[in-house]
């Protein structure tokens, strides 16, 4: 029998995407019994908060998991079940009056690991999770599976307290698409996006594995009024494409928190061509903000 009573490395880095994550002291305790390995009082603190584990793992194949963890400091539970090659994780929780359920399945010897992915968020405000973010009342319901390969699923997002930009809210009613695509390039097709006042815009997301973090979208609109987005702004009616490109890579939120680095988006508007002679070019342009140099949103257009 093996007895570890305790292990503890201080701090270990991972790249990802082109930047560091720090883990720091990482714990546990580690014995064998009869059939299986016990991981006890298991922790680390990750760039999203403390990460806590309890577990047992059989000795043979296919290595049998059962036990319990906690993610952001405690914040939400998780059951783990299943083996190494089919793991099973679901949990649920409560948290700024906002609710959450989800189940994740996991392969953890393949290279893009993940599975499955169930999640419905109700009530989510930004707002109660961070001062500055904008209000909102959001329900989130998410199901995506892998099969043969290809990924199948949808998204939808919903808003019941929508508002203007310079009101602190969010100006989206609803978004729903379709999940689609590979694990080396993933898709979000059929893209509907309903800003109320503001118009509505369709189109695609495309998201790469070879370049994670600069996720490119494009988007087609016959009626897009930006003062229904920002009453600062004149009343347009624009019809034409859209296309918004990460110019800086997106940094990782930590401990549930937008990151404070400044993040660069490059968008460009096609105007919907005309009959008519073009009249004279008039240049607009939109800058916002999604909490404190967190998010920054710049289109720039000739009408």
């Amino acid at each position: 029998s093996l007895q570890l009573d305790r292990l503890q490395i201080d701090q270990m880095e991972i790249e990802s995407g082109g930047q560091v994550l720090t883990f720091q002291q990482l714990q546990l305790a580690l014995s064998s019994k009869a059939g299986y390995w016990q991981l006890r009082g298991g922790q680390v603190q990750s760039p999203w908060g403390k990460v806590q584990l309890n577990a047992r793992l059989a000795h043979q194949a296919p290595f049998v998991v059962l036990g319990d963890a906690a993610l952001l400091d405690g914040a939400l539970p998780l059951q783990l079940s299943g083996n190494l090659a089919d793991l099973h994780l679901a949990g649920q929780t409560v948290q700024h009056e906002a609710s959450l359920q989800g189940k994740l399945d996991l392969t953890l010897f393949e290279a893009f690991p993940l599975r499955s992915l169930q999640l419905n968020v109700q009530h989510l405000n930004p707002a109660l999770w961070q001062a500055d973010a904008p209000r909102a009342d959001l329900s989130l319901a998410l199901d995506a599976r892998k099969l043969a390969g290809q990924w199948q699923g949808q998204i939808r997002l919903d808003n019941a307290a929508s508002g203007l930009l310079d009101q602190q809210q969010l100006p989206i009613k609803h978004l729903s698409a379709n999940l689609g695509g590979s694990d080396r390039m993933l898709q979000l097709q059929n893209l509907v996006l309903d800003m109320g006042n503001g118009g509505q815009l369709q189109g695609q997301l495309d998201w790469s594995a070879s370049q994670p973090l600069t996720p490119q979208l494009v988007l087609h609109t016959t009626n897009l009024n930006l003062q229904g987005l920002q009453s600062t702004m004149r009343a347009t009616r624009i019809a034409g494409q859209i296309g918004l490109k990460m110019e800086t890579p997106l940094p990782l939120p930590v401990a549930g928190r937008l990151p404070p680095e400044h993040v660069a988006i490059k968008g460009q508007v096609t105007p919907k061509k005309k009959q008519a002679p073009p009249e004279p070019k008039q240049a607009w342009t939109l800058r916002t903000s999604l909490a404190q140099q967190g998010l920054q949103l710049n289109v720039v257009a000739s009408l």
